[in-house]
């Protein structure tokens, strides 16, 4: 990690459970002092995570964090939040993160007046209101960061003729406030430049259905979409296992359907003991997605993969270590500290290249035993006589960490990467 956020005092919105949890916990391992907002301290009645679990997960990557319980649909309610922020942390907000959001699906022909209301009042209106309380304090600074969580949804859809497959056909109000938070930043960004306060919008890349969606829309949530415009995979264009570097997932909270099929494509994975995990698709009336039926059996072998997909059935943690989804199962507040654990381990004693024509044979489609002979060969032939080849021997023989000089992309083996 890098510490860019050191000492910076951080509040983050809609911070119990899901991207803002995310969020959170990556501001604590940048060195951020933060303040946590959402409605649930303790137990949701229905709903994952909670700020005392997030809270835990930060101080556990040694950050100072407060919690703050605020029904940020209230005006008079997140009146409160930045002073009281700022009383907690000892200082103004230097980062303020508008995660917190609503995300109610449902046709427009019978959306409510009063879904609309509340949808606009968190969706615009609070983040509106708590970058103007959080401003003042930017602009005598000379300095702040305001950033927005906007929804891929918020695009114009192409047409006619019109896709309404999956949630297209309900996800229409959420969108609009989306697309005017997007504006709304567009704005702030320009009116507040020359106060040192700089405001951006991200995305995640494609529309995600968080833990907090409704799925007012009923039946019509996985609605029938087209062949042009629709992809089981999300990760298509760049996948994981793409990456010449080691991916882990750290999976430190309940993971569902695509939220667990995504980290199928990493290289490891650590999950917290008690997350509680499951492909539940087909219990949806849909299929497993993100390749999940090529690579659930080469993780955990195709008996246990055939039960898994096929009854969509919920499991925990600890079951994923037993059958080797998981490397390890650990308590959730330690599996991010130990995900960065094992990265600096491999970055710090593993040669890069040795490491990246592992993974490509690791992944490659099954070649026969002859040909991952050839190809282990051949990356021999690569690598032997390098100087990272003699620096392995030279660091251990001298006991010390190596220090690597071939990269990426100066000395990979081209040629791997045409190799099926």
């Amino acid at each position: 990690m890098t510490r860019r956020l050191d000492g910076r005092r951080t509040l983050v919105t809609g911070a119990s459970r899901g991207i803002g949890a995310g969020i959170a916990e990556r501001a604590a391992a940048e060195g951020a002092r933060l303040a946590l907002v959402a409605r649930t301290l303790d137990e949701h009645p229905t709903l994952p995570g909670s700020l005392n679990e997030t809270a835990a997960r930060c101080r556990a990557l040694g950050a100072e964090v407060v919690t703050i319980v605020a029904d940020l649909t209230d005006e008079d309610d997140r009146a409160r939040v930045v002073p009281e922020a700022t009383e907690a942390l000892g200082g103004p907000v230097e980062v303020l993160v508008n995660n917190a959001a609503a995300a109610i699906y449902q046709p427009l022909d019978t959306y409510p007046l009063k879904r609309r209301r509340l949808m606009v009042e968190l969706n615009v209106q609070c983040p509106l209101d708590l970058a103007q309380a959080a401003l003042p304090a930017m602009a005598a600074a000379g300095e702040g960061w305001i950033v927005n969580l906007s929804s891929a949804s918020a695009a114009p859809p192409p047409g006619p003729p019109f896709d309404l497959g999956g949630v297209r056909g309900t996800f229409g109000f959420y969108a609009a406030t989306k697309a005017m938070l997007n504006r709304l930043t567009a704005a702030m960004a320009a009116e507040w430049h020359h106060h040192g306060v700089r405001v951006n919008t991200v995305e995640p890349r494609a529309a995600v259905l968080s833990e907090g969606a409704d799925f007012s829309g009923g039946s019509g949530v996985f609605g029938a979409p087209t062949k042009d415009t629709f992809s089981s995979d999300p990760l298509d264009d760049f996948h994981p296992w793409d990456v010449r570097k080691p991916v882990i997932a750290a999976i430190n909270g309940h993971a569902v359907g695509l939220g667990l099929t995504m980290t199928l494509q990493c290289d490891i994975r650590i999950v917290a003991a008690d997350a509680k995990l499951g492909i539940v698709q087909t219990r949806r009336g849909i299929l497993p997605d993100l390749h999940s039926h090529w690579t659930l059996p080469r993780i955990v072998g195709h008996a246990r993969a055939t039960e898994l997909l096929l009854t969509g059935r919920m499991f925990r943690g600890h079951d994923a270590l037993e059958w080797g989804l998981a490397t390890e199962a650990l308590p959730a507040e330690q599996v991010l500290p130990r995900a960065l654990e094992l990265a600096q381990d491999i970055a710090s004693h593993t040669a890069p290249i040795s490491v990246g024509a592992s993974k490509r044979l690791l992944w490659m489609h099954a070649p026969p035993p002859e040909r991952v002979n050839e190809l282990e060969r051949d990356i021999h032939l690569h690598l032997m006589g390098t100087a990272d080849s003699r620096e392995g021997v030279m660091a251990y023989m001298e006991k010390r960490d190596p220090q690597w000089s071939l990269t990426m992309s100066e000395d990979w083996p081209a040629w791997l990467d045409d190799t099926h």
